[in-house]
């Protein structure tokens, strides 16, 4: 694994992180408590390691397609892929609040 490989794992690790902690923090500002991530939370971070994972697969032949003189054009395009999943993840919570589909629970 090179360095730049290196640099958009970590960077996709990070966006990870940050959708994770993004999420419990709007849910420890409205309930008190242990919190439990239930089965439609799992689902959702699920799927965003898959559009992870997509992306980090992807990227490569998408640089050459996007950006074929650039020399760093794969790792751009996961960064970029990345920070779209985080802002897409944004959204989508925000729909799935209005649906009433929590993705973290309180510990009784």
């Amino acid at each position: 694994m090179d360095s730049q490989d290196l640099t958009a794992l970590v960077a996709g690790v990070f966006i990870l992180g940050m959708v994770w902690l993004r999420l419990r923090t709007s849910y420890t500002r409205r309930q008190r408590g242990v919190l439990k991530i239930t089965r439609e939370g799992q689902m959702f971070f699920a799927a965003v390691v898959v559009l992870l994972v997509i992306g980090w697969l992807a990227s490569p032949a998408l640089g050459k397609v996007v950006a074929p003189a650039m020399a760093a054009s794969g790792t751009l395009v996961r960064v970029v892929w990345f920070l779209a999943v985080y802002y897409l993840c944004i959204p989508a919570h925000r729909i799935l609040n209005s649906r009433k589909i929590v993705l973290f629970q309180v510990l009784e």
